[in-house]
């Protein structure tokens, strides 16, 4: 899945619950510029795309 997506993904275990999260983190601040924030809202979307075309031809087989 990594290799679909084309970034590292953290595998989490959840304490207390019966299931984990699969995330990807990248640096950024509420206070950043508007200009990075722009970004960061780019790379959000363009990140949960791909998680979408990729998790969901998974999960439609479960």
């Amino acid at each position: 899945m990594e290799k679909e997506i084309n970034m590292a993904l953290s595998w989490e275990q959840l304490d207390n619950a019966r299931a984990c999260r699969i995330a990807v983190y990248r640096e950024g601040s509420i206070d950043a510029s508007e200009e990075e924030l722009n970004e960061l809202q780019d790379w959000a979307i363009e990140t949960l795309i791909k998680f979408r075309n990729v998790f969901s031809k998974r999960i439609k087989t479960l």
